[in-house]
């Protein structure tokens, strides 16, 4: 399932970091990474007809500081435009940084990761 080779793909490549399906549960340690399925589509070619799928999944990355949270960023750029056995091309894209608020403990980003079977 395609869930099961997102999860196994980001886990690989966020080492330490906890990564969990749907959200981030209040009481794990942080950093921590949350991905959910955002889309299904495929591509067309002018007659309409289908020619190759993907998926897109919405990350958020919870850290504590800053700095975590550029390394959460980092860690995944490292699998921008590249593929693997299960994908035959992977991208990222950062979406947006959330300005932390002065009583919030935790910061936050948000990554689309784009995989194609």
């Amino acid at each position: 399932m395609i869930d099961d080779h997102i999860l196994s793909m980001l886990k690989s490549v966020m080492g330490n970091d906890d990564v969990y399906p749907d959200l981030v549960p209040e009481a794990a340690s942080k950093p921590a990474l949350a991905f959910v399925n955002a889309a299904f589509s495929q591509s067309r070619v002018l007659n309409g007809e289908a020619t190759t799928k993907f998926s897109v999944w919405r990350l958020t990355l919870v850290a504590q500081s800053k700095t975590e949270l550029q390394s959460m960023i980092d860690k995944l750029e490292l699998i921008d435009n590249t593929r693997n056995a299960n994908f035959s091309r992977i991208f990222t894209e950062l979406i947006m940084k959330q300005s932390k608020e002065p009583d919030a403990p935790f910061r936050t980003a948000f990554v689309d990761l784009t995989v194609y079977n």
